[in-house]
């Protein structure tokens, strides 16, 4: 498939607006992932995008909001990402960054990175599939932890060591389940085992963080799968 035969046309502008700034830009995430998914790409949603910027992704969005005429932006400067609503578009731009964390915490300190690193922080293989933006690489797809692979194989894997993945952001066990649950993919044996060694960590995330995800487990078409995987895990004691 032709990713970008399906964009909508805001992202060939988008791209421009990225060249004449010389600035690097890259579409990411959910949006690639439910198109490559896809039996109609029409049916996508194209109106929630997150972007990688090789650069200073808080200053490209305000260049965004300037141009476009945006009616609002949040800025996350701890985190290099910026929030632009433009119409319909909720566009999350986020400088290309390494994370790491410390013990008790699940918010990461971070410092600028390049496309390969961004998307290495990433939860899941199939989260960590980008495509260029930019006049010279239009369309080029990036998947160096083969993704497109595993949405083939049907399966959740996380791109770098499943256990510090966990211990590093312990929300990404629900998220991993709910993926699983709503995609109907089956959790990679290793990332199976690393969740069940990081499930106490879940302890550290708020209340209201596990609470979304479990309402995005509720929604899914067969949310008993999610419960099952939970318990199977030894996740529910945490979340009760």
């Amino acid at each position: 498939m032709n990713l970008a035969e399906h964009f909508p046309p805001l992202l060939k502008e988008l791209g421009d607006l990225a060249d004449r700034e010389g600035i690097s830009l890259y579409v990411v995430g959910g949006f690639i992932r439910d198109l490559l998914l896809a039996e109609d790409p029409a049916q996508v949603n194209r109106t929630d995008l997150d972007f990688t910027v090789e650069g200073d992704a808080i200053q490209f969005a305000r260049l965004v909001k300037r141009e476009f005429k945006a009616r609002g932006m949040v800025v996350y400067r701890r985190f290099g990402t910026a929030m632009v609503q433009l119409e319909e578009y909720k566009l999350e731009f986020v400088t290309a960054r390494e994370e790491w964390y410390v013990e008790h915490s699940r918010k990461p300190r971070v410092k600028k990175a390049d496309l390969k690193s961004d998307l290495s922080r990433r939860d899941f293989t199939i989260n960590a599939i980008a495509v260029g933006l930019n006049a010279a690489n239009w369309g080029k797809v990036y998947d160096p932890f083969n993704g497109r692979e595993d949405l083939q194989r049907r399966i959740i894997r996380t791109p770098l060591d499943p256990e510090m993945t966990f211990y590093d952001d312990p929300l990404r066990i629900l998220r991993a389940i709910r993926f699983a649950t709503r995609l109907r993919f089956k959790i990679e044996e290793r990332t199976k085992e690393a969740i069940r060694k990081m499930a106490p960590r879940l302890e550290i995330v708020s209340n209201e963080r596990i609470t979304d995800e479990i309402f995005k487990i509720l929604a899914a078409r067969k949310p008993s799968i999610g419960f099952k995987l939970m318990d199977e895990l030894g996740v529910l004691p945490y979340v009760f």
